[in-house]
């Protein structure tokens, strides 16, 4: 009676994927006739197909898995930029958790891949630079996107000293 997760339900054309809880949506069917079947590895389905016909909205009768060993957990995404004051891609800045790590393209793009479910705190690193937010905690149950930082120059102090040139 539990929910199976990470079940591919396609009719070759059409795809979901089911939730931890084994719940599918497949929206915006073109009216028509629809075959589709359920796949994860290591399982059977019982029956192996089932058929819809669209309009109206449909419900399907569930599918039945029989699993020597359940699919893996579905993973997401987490993506943002890395800019500047000035809206300018910042290149080479780490974005972490200490566990999962992704690095700025030359657009200040990042994406952190394959993220099973769960929240995380992302620390954005580059010698020279301070960030705003300095940290982004971020809850991950789908793909996450706009999760960006603002890279600021760290100040460079010094002092400056006249030297007097002497010509011979």
């Amino acid at each position: 009676g539990n929910g199976v997760a990470n079940v591919t339900i396609s009719d070759g054309t059409y795809t979901a994927t089911t939730d931890p809880n084994g719940n599918y949506t497949l929206s915006n069917l073109p009216a028509g006739s629809y075959t589709f079947t359920p796949t994860a590895a290591g399982c059977t389905f019982s029956p192996a197909s089932r058929s819809v016909t669209v309009p109206p909205n449909a419900t399907m009768p569930n599918f039945t898995a029989s699993c020597t060993t359940p699919p893996p957990p579905p993973t997401y995404s987490v993506s943002g930029q890395v800019t500047d004051n000035d809206g300018n891609g910042v290149a080479n800045v780490t974005i972490s958790d200490g566990t999962h790590t992704a690095t700025t393209d030359p657009n200040g793009n990042y994406t952190l891949s394959n993220l099973p479910a769960g929240s995380y705190t992302f620390t954005p690193t580059r010698s020279g630079y301070s960030f705003n937010p300095p940290v982004r905690t971020i809850s991950v149950n789908a793909n996450v996107t706009g999760q960006d930082f603002t890279a600021t120059p760290d100040a460079v102090s010094g002092r400056a000293v006249y030297l007097p040139l002497i010509v011979r």
